[in-house]
């Protein structure tokens, strides 16, 4: 494997799992099946890793985004995601999507500017969830909202370990979703009031 993480007895370990009160890995298997997909993604074009932070929802409304984001994007661009539902006393039932892409086109994928599809799409969710919002996260060590996989494959698998940390994780059930599985997180818990989440607090 292109990525070797540090082991600690059977279990891999990772810098962003460990610090910051993270708890470690909640879910090796899921981590490691990530990871193999980072590494199908580095054989693609201009691949790049995008952090995605869902909140003010249930996990329908996030599985509904996510399908839409995701069916937008076409040939030429090739993509895989991951997601993991977490819940918060500050910040609620929120989702964490991590989005692997390549395409020449990032910005009118993901850009901030109105008329890009991540904004189209989170628009006609608010039409009927006003309290849903999206919001792209920067990596710390990066001066771009993505990290590039061809230039920093051990920085993106550092930062994709992130939604799969065992804080924040409910107890019980399956909280992952996946563009190869395609199975949905449990729980349609109510949107209430939540602090937004901030890129300074994730750890990276």
């Amino acid at each position: 494997m292109r990525y070797v993480p540090t082991k600690e007895g059977n279990k891999w370990v990772t810098r962003t799992c460990s610090g910051n009160g993270n708890m470690g890995i909640d879910d090796q298997s899921q981590f490691k099946s990530a990871v193999v997909m980072l590494e199908d993604a580095a054989t693609w074009s201009n691949p790049m890793l995008n952090h995605i932070v869902l909140t003010g929802a249930t996990a329908a409304t996030y599985k509904r985004f996510i399908e839409r984001l995701s069916d937008s994007i076409r040939s030429p661009a090739r993509k895989h995601w991951k997601s993991a539902i977490e819940v918060a006393t500050d910040k609620g039932f929120h989702c964490h999507l991590m989005l692997l892409l390549s395409s020449d086109h990032h910005e009118r994928l993901l850009g901030e500017a109105d008329n890009s599809t991540i904004n189209r799409i989170k628009r006609e969710i608010q039409a009927t969830v006003p309290t849903f919002y999206a919001m792209r996260v920067q990596p710390k060590r990066h001066d771009t909202p993505y990290i590039p996989i061809d230039s920093a494959f051990d920085d993106a698998a550092e930062w994709l370990s992130y939604i799969f940390k065992a804080r924040s994780k409910a107890p019980g059930g399956n909280c992952y979703g996946s563009s190869r599985s395609r199975r949905v997180c449990p729980g349609h818990r109510p949107a209430r009031s939540v602090k937004p989440i901030c890129a300074s607090e994730i750890e990276f």
